[in-house]
């Protein structure tokens, strides 16, 4: 919890790999992918599918650029 509220993402990353707990792995990367990668970015598409927040990307709330990402997703790969 602190490595993910100080944004140590290396570190909680390790962390939440290691406690082998899918859904608290799953929730870092989320957590990771927006607040470490710009909206639009194709990493960021990739680490929210990964951590299967898809909503993130195609919801109400995803940015445009993230919408865009999607559209053009063969350019991204």
């Amino acid at each position: 919890k602190v490595a993910v509220a100080t944004k140590q993402w290396s570190h909680a990353l390790f962390l939440a790999f290691h406690v082998k707990d899918p859904e608290l792995f799953k929730s870092v990367m989320g957590q990771f992918a927006v607040d470490g990668s710009p909206s639009g970015s194709p990493l960021r598409s990739l680490y929210l599918m990964l951590s299967g927040q898809m909503n993130a990307l195609l919801g109400s709330n995803a940015g445009n650029d993230d919408r865009q990402t999607m559209l053009r997703w063969k350019e991204s790969a």
